[in-house]
């Protein structure tokens, strides 16, 4: 960020930043400094795609694979 968002207006991103928004098209919404009830809401949506899409399910190739896989816990 080149310059935080004040009262005045919005906070002024980098070219580096807008790029790589533009890339991969997301929407940013930029948080104020020192304002934990705003960051806990963005980091709850980020462990929930993390752990819900990018997570490996396990492979299990038949019953005797599924019975080690319990009992190896």
């Amino acid at each position: 960020m080149k310059k935080l968002r004040n009262s005045q207006g919005e906070a002024q991103l980098t070219d580096e930043f807008l790029a790589f928004q533009n890339h991969y098209g997301f929407n940013v919404q930029v948080c104020n400094p020192r304002s934990g009830h705003e960051k806990g809401n963005v980091e709850r949506k980020v462990g929930y795609i993390r752990y819900n899409f990018f997570s490996v399910p396990p492979i299990i190739k038949d019953f005797d694979d599924l019975t080690e896989a319990k009992v190896g816990r």
